[in-house]
């Protein structure tokens, strides 16, 4: 049994409620839908308590991990949720991507241990999102650090709301993006505050390689 992702498709197309919780450039940020947030607290605190009890048992043996497979790893003071993404053997490090908070972390090959069945069960919190209809300016191939750097300070860590264009394989989606602004004063759609700032620029395509 495999955590799986959130479905997007069958995710109402009206508003939701999010907070993002990372973001690298208009056309890739990560989201968590509010109305589960209690279900991911509830979840992390059954697992600190159950690794608490019962890591020791549950360590896996560096031989036997492989990609793709469902893990458990410490941050920090907290145990989370994660799936190998990447062995390096020569290091013996692994490359662990924290589907419920959507950002990879490098660990030990010896500080992974097994996910149990019972917090298999709920998917997978962080949605990759990309901007519906939002191009670069010109013809460069990836967004400019300043474009990045201005996203990360217009939407990373607010509450906002999405609305579903598009669902897109493994659980994300092309969405039209509300943030709210600072000390909740007002709302304002990412995508127009950065054609506005010529950061980019309205596209007929619905995404853009």
């Amino acid at each position: 049994m495999e955590v799986k992702p959130i479905d997007t498709g069958r995710l109402t197309k009206s508003r939701l409620q999010v907070t993002i919780i990372r973001v690298i450039s208009p056309l890739l940020f990560w989201i968590q839908l509010a109305n589960s947030e209690k279900d991911l607290k509830e979840l992390q605190e059954e697992l600190d308590f159950r690794m608490a009890r019962r890591g020791k048992y549950l360590h896996c043996w560096p031989e036997d991990i492989k990609e793709e497979e469902d893990v458990v790893v410490k941050e920090g003071d907290c145990w989370k949720r994660g799936w190998i993404e990447k062995i390096n053997k020569g290091r013996t490090i692994a490359k662990v991507c924290l589907g419920d908070y959507g950002r990879s972390i490098w660990c030990p090959t010896h500080d992974i241990y097994y996910l149990e069945d019972r917090f298999r069960e709920l998917p997978w919190q962080a949605i990759a999102c990309g901007l519906a209809y939002t191009g670069s300016v010109g013809r460069v191939t990836t967004w400019p650090e300043k474009t990045q750097a201005l996203c990360r300070l217009l939407a990373e860590g607010h509450k906002g709301w999405i609305n579903i264009v598009h669902s897109l394989r493994r659980g994300a989606a092309l969405v039209k993006l509300q943030v709210q602004g600072e000390d909740y004063e007002g709302l304002y759609n990412l995508r127009d505050v950065l054609v506005k700032l010529g950061h980019a620029q309205l596209s007929t395509k619905l995404t853009v390689d």
